[in-house]
């Protein structure tokens, strides 16, 4: 190999990286995070309206698995150096299991559930305290590497030194 040819191809390495490499990172960041997202949420279910078995601070338990099922990637977006995939879910409620907060009845009968040994209580208004199961997620697996192994296994899988 000549030494001249060197700059160029440090250059189309670069340019592989960023073009190629990022994105491919930040997809299988964001694939293998939502498998990590749905494999907690499906871990522990409740019958309806009973209330939940899930400790505040820990993913919710579910009872009709929509809110597991609405866990999805994407878009893409690419920002010239760098790139980003995002991991949402979209139920009406995925935000307050999240975080917390207020609840309302939304009818004039308001909200019911059991708790053992069977005594049924009703609410127009409830306070969910915080369940969180995306930044309880990113916690998890950034202090057991895993986010950073899907980041290198997608950041290789792009080849860009493929042909040089």
């Amino acid at each position: 190999m000549d030494a001249a040819a060197l700059p160029g191809m440090w250059t189309e390495i670069m340019d592989r990286a960023v073009q190629d490499a990022a994105p491919m990172a930040a997809r299988a960041m964001a694939d293998g995070f939502k498998d990590v997202v749905k494999r907690r949420l499906g871990t522990r279910g409740h019958a309806f309206s009973t209330k939940t078995p899930s400790a505040p601070h820990t993913p919710p338990a579910f009872i009709s698995r929509r809110l597991l099922d609405s866990v999805d990637t994407g878009p893409f977006a690419y920002g010239g150096e760098g790139a980003a995939w995002e991991c949402h879910a979209d139920t009406e409620y995925a935000a307050i299991q999240e975080w917390g907060g207020r609840m309302t009845a939304h009818s004039p009968k308001g909200m019911r559930w059991m708790e053992p040994p069977g005594v049924w209580h009703r609410s127009m208004s409830h306070r969910l305290p915080e369940r969180s199961y995306f930044g309880s997620t990113v916690v998890l697996m950034e202090g057991d590497g895993s986010l950073r192994d899907y980041a290198i296994a997608g950041f290789l899988a792009a080849d860009i030194f493929a042909g040089l």
